[in-house]
């Protein structure tokens, strides 16, 4: 089965993880509420970011950021090139054994590499941050 067509709450009974929707009422509670009776193809890039940086679901979750890679190498909800600073700072080894994902990526950091060299950039800064975590991602696929 694609994990991008399971909903998250049937990854939790998957994984074997009980939720207490009485646990709190702090945003991101109420965020995940929200999300859990939704498909992980349904998620949005804000959606996505939020669970890989709290580290949910991620040999799930990382499907879905690659698709959103494949449109944009630069995705990101805050800033440009959040995608990949988020994934970048995800050690392979939580993805799942997925080879074929992982291929998948190498080709799309790899192809986009003079896409970065031409874009036009608000500030060096920015430029420079992105490619560090462009290399760590990199590194961490290689």
């Amino acid at each position: 089965m694609d994990v991008t067509s399971y909903k998250i709450k049937e990854i939790e009974v998957e994984l074997g993880i009980i939720y207490d929707s009485s646990s709190s009422e702090s945003p991101l509670s109420l965020w995940y509420e929200n999300i859990r009776d939704k498909f992980v193809y349904e998620l949005k890039l804000g959606d996505v970011l939020r669970l890989l940086r709290q580290q949910l679901y991620v040999s799930y979750i990382v499907p879905k950021a690659v698709e959103y890679l494949q449109a944009n190498l630069f995705a990101g909800e805050q800033y440009d090139g959040e995608l990949v600073a988020v994934l970048s700072r995800i050690p392979f080894d939580t993805w799942g054994q997925n080879e074929t994902l992982k291929r998948d990526l190498q080709k799309i950091i790899s192809s986009e590499y003079l896409n970065i060299n031409q874009r036009i950039w608000t500030t060096d800064s920015f430029r420079s941050n992105f490619l560090k975590d462009y290399d760590k991602l990199l590194k961490n696929l290689y």
